[in-house]
């Protein structure tokens, strides 16, 4: 069942604005020069720079073309803003001339006919310092750890000290505000923003470590898998293993509205004879404690292509195969963005190729017996890595 989204009034209102500033008034101009944006503090939190990472497991799977990814990141620019107003639930940021703070790929990258325009007398009040943390596909758990988490991350140095609320998308504080206590951020402290109009007296905001699906700076990155880690670790309790436990991890997307892998049973039943146990869970219905208890058991984490792959993150010392359609490509993509963050992570992570493409609702299948050599050649391969 489709969740009814909250607020429905404010977002009738404004949506209703929108369409009739969209025909009437001047459009919007959005601000992409860190050195234009008039606010109080001004600071490069992560410059700009160009990383190569290796990928062992499938260079040794796929041949030396998978061997490396060289890519580059932009900076992270922290601006303070006074007395700004948010807009919608990626919560865009109207300047006082009108402008829109555009400085990375999350605002960008909007369709502007879509941005909500502010209505000042319908304005939320938001008093103190607020971090803003919502944004570009704010409701998708990889998005979420992967582009935004990150600038909470970026600008602690600059926090340190200094009193702060974290503000999130309307409707996704209880599960966000879980990530967010894993970097000690209190559930009291996060705030959900609104569909309609916020006015914040100050205002931290902080540009994503990349563009759009693309990794940022990877010390950042270790850095906050490293500390979710940790999190993780307390979660499991006092009976966590010291080492990665006997059984295989399952992460299952029978759930999913769309891009399943529909003969799941048929290659969990296949892999029994690699992997030896293998645990099946569903993260929608399954406690982030429990979560950290699965992953604490697990010598292996495998799955399709899927938010639920995230969970890669908190993981260490693990094989990470990342079950993905199509064929092997070095291309850019949440396949590959999973199989880094895995890495990034200390774990051996590779892709695993269907060579099936996707079909109605973009669900897609892998043929048993090629699942079962891929898995074979894979799990052979981490022994030798």
């Amino acid at each position: 069942m489709r969740r009814r989204k909250p607020q429905p009034l404010l977002r009738f209102a404004h949506d209703l604005y929108g369409s009739l500033a969209v025909r009437f008034c001047p459009p919007l101009r959005f601000v992409t020069d860190p050195a234009s944006v008039p606010a109080s503090d001004r600071i490069t939190l992560v410059p700009a720079g160009r990383a190569c990472l290796a990928h062992p497991l499938e260079s040794s799977l796929h041949g030396q073309d998978f061997a490396a990814t060289p890519f580059t990141h932009p900076a992270m620019t922290l601006v303070r803003l006074q007395d700004a107003f948010l807009t919608g639930d990626q919560g865009v940021v109207f300047l006082a001339d009108g402008r829109v703070l555009g400085l990375c790929a999350s605002q960008r990258t909007q369709s502007v006919r879509k941005i909500r325009r502010p209505i000042p007398a319908l304005a939320r009040r938001l008093p103190g310092r607020v971090v803003h943390l919502t944004g570009r596909n704010h409701e998708n758990h990889g998005h979420f750890l992967v582009e935004h988490l990150p600038r909470l991350l970026a600008a602690r140095k600059w926090l340190r000290g200094k009193l702060f609320r974290v503000l999130v998308a309307p409707g996704h504080r209880r599960w966000q505000s879980r990530y967010l206590s894993l970097l000690g951020v209190p559930e009291s402290d996060v705030i959900e923003g609104s569909p309609g109009t916020i006015r914040v007296e100050e205002l931290i905001y902080v540009s994503q470590p990349g563009e759009a699906d693309t990794l940022g700076s990877p010390e950042l990155l270790r850095a906050m898998t490293a500390e979710l880690q940790a999190g993780i670790r307390r979660l499991a309790g006092p009976e966590k293993q010291e080492r990665p436990g006997r059984i295989a991890l399952w992460i299952s997307r029978q759930d999913a509205p769309n891009r399943r892998l529909l003969n799941e049973a048929e290659l969990i039943a296949a892999a029994r004879p690699i992997l030896g146990e293998i645990e099946v869970t569903v993260l929608s219905r399954t406690p982030l404690a429990e979560q950290a208890r699965q992953l604490d058991r697990a010598w292996c984490i495998l799955g399709a292509k899927g938010q639920g792959l995230t969970n890669l993150l908190f993981a260490q010392n693990r094989l990470a195969l990342i079950l993905q359609e199509g064929s092997p490509n070095t291309g850019r993509g949440w396949d590959a963005i999973y199989r880094d963050v895995a890495e990034l992570g200390g774990n051996l992570a590779a892709r695993l190729f269907s060579g099936t493409s996707l079909g109605e609702n973009n669900d897609w299948h892998y043929p048993c017996e090629k699942f079962a050599a891929d898995l074979r050649r894979a799990v052979d391969a981490h022994r030798c890595v």
